[in-house]
């Protein structure tokens, strides 16, 4: 939940490939790129994008555009604006033993969560409710 820039998403991508099936992304729009976020995502064959507004649709439009220009698909996107449909979304999507990373890529001051801590806090419990 702390990873509030794309390069911080882009390190936890880095560490866990291959085995990242679902990415859960997006908080509150300061206007970075996620060109690079995009390469990577399409290059480590992420299935999943669990975006949530503002950049989630921002982070979609690279992704998009950058398949486009690969002939690569997209992976599936799913629009969430709620912690526990986004956990739910990766239960379903996710297959066994593949990784759900929650990895925003963007802050969440002044969006849908308090600030990171609560943004992992939501997280967090609605695993552990979930799973239960």
């Amino acid at each position: 939940a702390i990873a509030t820039v794309p390069e911080a998403t882009i390190a936890h991508l880095t560490s866990l490939a291959p085995r990242v099936a679902t990415v859960i992304l997006g908080g509150v729009d300061r206007g970075v790129e996620y060109d690079a976020l995009a390469r990577r995502l399409l290059d480590d064959h992420v299935a999943t994008l669990i975006l949530f507004p503002e950049t989630g649709p921002r982070i979609w439009h690279e992704v998009a555009r950058e398949a486009a220009a690969r002939s690569k698909p997209t992976p599936r996107r799913v629009d969430v604006t709620d912690m526990e449909t986004a956990v739910r979304e990766a239960y379903v999507l996710t297959p066994s033993g593949a990784i759900c990373l929650h990895s925003p890529a963007a802050p969440s001051r002044g969006g849908l969560f308090k600030d990171y801590a609560d943004r992992g806090a939501q997280f967090r419990d609605w695993v552990a409710r979930l799973g239960e």
